[in-house]
């Protein structure tokens, strides 16, 4: 049984997030310039919607390319979901216990965003 990687890459990152409907909660970079610092995590504080949102955003991820995300998302019958996706290679976490009915509905974003039937 043959199988391959699914990576992600910034469009389709963005993609997924707006099919979800959720927001930047949580965005870790590495270093794509050689600098001193290979890892860098920036989190939404309280006050801010969508972290993507922040106007400082693109100078402060400058140079770093994104390694993993946490987005946010609401769903009726549980409320906020968060879920991690790494671009490395295309992993998904649910940051707590969901039922099948999340876990069948996020990974139905993804097969659309890739175009996986």
């Amino acid at each position: 049984m043959a199988f391959a990687y699914v990576t992600i890459d910034d469009v389709e990152l963005e993609d997924f997030k707006n099919r979800l409907g959720a927001v930047l909660d949580t965005y870790r970079g590495r270093t794509s310039t050689g600098s001193d610092i290979d890892t860098l995590q920036l989190t939404r504080s309280l006050d801010c919607e969508d972290l993507a949102g922040v106007p400082d955003f693109q100078t402060y991820t400058s140079g770093y390319e994104p390694a993993s995300v946490d987005f946010v998302f609401n769903y009726p019958t549980v409320g906020d979901v968060r879920v991690r996706i790494s671009t490395v290679n295309g992993s998904v976490w649910f940051k707590k216990g969901v039922p099948e009915e999340i876990i069948d509905h996020v990974y139905q974003v993804m097969r659309e965003v890739k175009g996986i039937p």
